[in-house]
């Protein structure tokens, strides 16, 4: 039995005994000894501004007491254990994708070049890409509460979309395979729809919005109260693990990852970027773009980025920024 295991397994028999005293369900008189003693533990953790502060947790005697486990240091811990992809890999990615289907080739040039979540980007909307570009010709897009786009946990912050991109986005979208698999949609073939639909017109994840809408939409409406699969991008993990192969057919080295290692590559990238600059900032500044852009609520977790690349040997040669890098190997729709 593991440690975590035996955790859970007492800390279930800490609950068992205090709901027994608390909802009074035997006799105390028949209680001749206390089952554990309560004890108060205090944690450190970090406030949204990067502060150290504790909180107080009511704990018991029974718990089992054991250090944290030493972190992988060939891993960066971002919501969960991820690895960057090198430039080399990257590029064999692209290389595999121009064979793909159009929808996957966009989704993980977006994933690559925001490093916004799975989640994130399946629930983005046509509608979405009709907002003003910046001064530098970029979408801010912003996601989270409010928005209709899903992000971890509610999380509001802001993603940044390259135009290039944006404009191969709004291409795709006009095109007939895109809009046919609008028409066999929930949502039809409007803007209120998804940007990306799998060839039977599922979400790659459905939103929180739509499960909503379906709950309380108009009883008259045809799509009602009618049954469905609600996704969780099962669909690109399928897609992924095919790609895998034939990667590896070409090139036995390639080792798996998972969609979720795109965003620790986004942000190695980014961080790549911004230290190779001329006119680089100080690294203070450049850790405060990293958290910013990633959505890291405080800066424990960017810095490991930077702890990731003094000990992981990284090809800095190329002095183009990390998107012109990759934009040879990018499929590019010229069509109207």
């Amino acid at each position: 039995m593991t440690l975590d295991t035996g955790k859970k397994r007492m800390s279930g028999i800490h609950r068992f005994y205090k709901n027994i005293l608390k909802f009074k369900l035997i006799d105390p008189d028949l209680i001749t000894e206390a089952p554990y003693e309560e004890v108060t533990r205090y944690i450190e953790t970090t406030t949204d501004f990067g502060l150290k502060t504790f909180i107080t947790v009511s704990s018991s005697d029974l718990a089992l007491q054991a250090s944290k486990p030493l972190l992988d240091p060939d891993f960066i811990y971002d919501d969960g254990k991820t690895k960057p992809l090198t430039m080399h890999e990257q590029m064999a990615l692209f290389k595999a994708l121009k064979k793909c289907d159009r929808a996957y080739q966009l989704l993980f040039y977006l994933a690559i070049f925001t490093g916004a979540r799975l989640q994130t980007l399946s629930t983005i909307r046509i509608c979405d890409l009709n907002r003003q570009l910046d001064y530098e010709g970029n979408l801010r897009l912003p996601v989270g509460a409010g928005t209709g786009i899903d992000t971890k946990k509610k999380a509001r912050m802001t993603i940044i979309i390259p135009g290039w991109l944006v404009d191969d986005l709004k291409i795709y979208i006009r095109c007939s395979i895109a809009q046919g698999r609008r028409e066999s949609s929930y949502y039809g073939d409007t803007e209120s729809n998804y940007i990306f639909l799998t060839s039977k017109g599922t979400p790659f994840y459905t939103s929180k919005l739509e499960m909503k809408e379906r709950l309380t939409g108009d009883p008259n409406s045809s799509n009602f109260g009618q049954s469905y699969s609600h996704t969780e991008g099962e669909a690109v993990r399928q897609f992924l693990q095919n790609l895998i192969r034939d990667i590896q057919k070409e090139s036995p080295g390639f080792k798996k990852f998972k969609f979720h290692d795109l965003r620790a590559t986004f942000g190695m990238n980014l961080l790549e970027d911004e230290l190779d600059r001329p006119d680089r900032k100080p690294i203070t500044a450049i850790l405060e773009l990293v958290q910013q852009r990633m959505g890291h609520r405080n800066k424990e977790i960017t810095l490991q980025y930077l702890n990731y690349r003094s000990r992981i040997e990284w090809k800095t040669h190329v002095q183009d920024r990390f998107e012109s890098k990759l934009f040879s190997h990018v499929v590019r729709d010229r069509s109207e």
